[in-house]
């Protein structure tokens, strides 16, 4: 994904500036999906480790399907920007 954000960016003809708050941003809303439960998990630790444990449950018991969706959705959008650039 990283490598396709790189593609895209570097192909829209951007200033400097604009590249660098580009990268800033999209490197932000990368490291969200990380961060966003180590900080709920900081923040209040009995009632995330219960939520926690019932979304590990859940993501192991439907790992094929998520894999299967997010996979799919990321071969659409790079096809779909590979066609677009014809």
């Amino acid at each position: 994904m990283i490598l396709g954000a790189g593609v895209s960016i570097g192909s829209v003809g951007l200033s400097t500036g604009q590249i660098v708050v580009t990268i800033v941003v999209f490197t932000i809303v990368s490291a969200a999906s990380v961060a966003a439960p180590v900080v709920v998990y900081r923040l209040v630790q009995e009632k995330a480790h219960t939520w926690l444990a019932s979304l590990k449950t859940w993501l192991i018991s439907n790992n094929a399907t998520v894999m299967m969706t997010l996979l799919l959705v990321i071969g659409v959008v790079l096809i779909g920007k590979g066609i677009g650039t014809l």
